[in-house]
């Protein structure tokens, strides 16, 4: 079994893959799953969930972007949107106007993916009492 920054940097490995080899639909969705799973990873970590709901991809990237203070620019306004956009136009297809990713697009997403954080871990602190400090890792 892998551990966690293992299996992480198979998965940007495979996702690099997919681009040379012109997947890049395959590319995206997975970046934006990677994407998307660290927004909800920074979430938690601070004590939040946002929940299933019309929006609630966007309201994921928002929360982390705030709880980070923006620091890397990651879960940034036009980064989320873009990402988000895209990926319901591809996982929600409309016959008449299909969408299309190019390699620009993956290759896009990917790097999202790769900076996006690899884990929030949570720790008490001693020395502020029941405070909880945050400590992310990129």
């Amino acid at each position: 079994m892998l551990r966690q920054p293992e299996n992480r940097r198979v998965c940007i490995l495979l996702l690099r893959q997919a681009v040379d080899e012109s997947e890049w639909r395959v590319a995206y969705k997975t970046s934006y799953g990677i994407y998307r799973h660290a927004a909800e990873a920074v979430d938690l970590d601070s004590g939040y969930r946002v929940l299933a709901s019309p929006g609630a991809h966007l309201a994921t990237f928002a929360l982390a972007a705030a709880v980070m203070g923006d620091a890397t620019g990651v879960f940034d306004t036009v980064n989320a949107s873009t990402m988000s956009g895209t990926r319901n136009k591809l996982e929600y297809v409309n016959a008449d106007h299909p969408e299309e990713v190019t390699e620009d697009d993956a290759r896009r997403a990917v790097q999202l993916a790769e900076r996006s954080p690899r884990r929030a871990m949570t720790r008490r602190r001693p020395s502020t009492g029941p405070g909880i400090h945050r400590r992310l890792s990129f």
